[in-house]
């Protein structure tokens, strides 16, 4: 293609393209004057959940912890999943397997899974875990 040819394939390019950013534009305007997941959340009255806990037994002596907790609740406590682990390695005689982090954006929530072995003699307890693990969220 020739330079002028290409000159006026541009200036044919340009207004499409500045049509486009005001399409963008007028998008971006609407998509703000929405209500946040968070504000919509406080108009219609719905809390913020609060952590939950779940325990599996995968045998005798592997369980699969799982904990929901909103995001700021983690922010808080930046060493929750440390303090947790350390305590059910040193406390109970877990040996830490694998974890996984998710956290969902724009819901303020995040899942963390732990996967835990025991050793010795030690036996999992469903019910004593679950209070322990509530009692670190308080």
């Amino acid at each position: 293609m020739s330079i002028p040819g290409t000159v006026s394939r541009a200036l044919k390019y340009i207004p499409e393209l500045q049509k486009e950013v005001d399409i963008l534009k007028r998008k971006k305007e609407k998509l703000s004057s929405h209500p946040s997941a968070s504000t919509r959340k406080e108009h219609l009255g719905i809390k913020e959940q609060s952590t939950k806990v779940s325990v599996n037994i995968l045998g005798d002596k592997e369980v699969v912890i799982q904990l929901i907790s909103p995001t700021d609740h983690m922010t808080k406590n930046k060493n929750y999943l440390s303090n947790v682990l350390e305590h059910l390695e040193q406390e109970d005689g877990f040996v830490f397997e694998n974890a996984t982090d998710f956290k969902r954006l724009g819901e303020g929530m995040k899942l963390s899974t732990l996967h835990l072995q025991v050793q010795g003699d030690h036996k999992i307890e469903i019910k004593k875990l679950k209070e322990k693990l509530n009692a670190f969220h308080q």
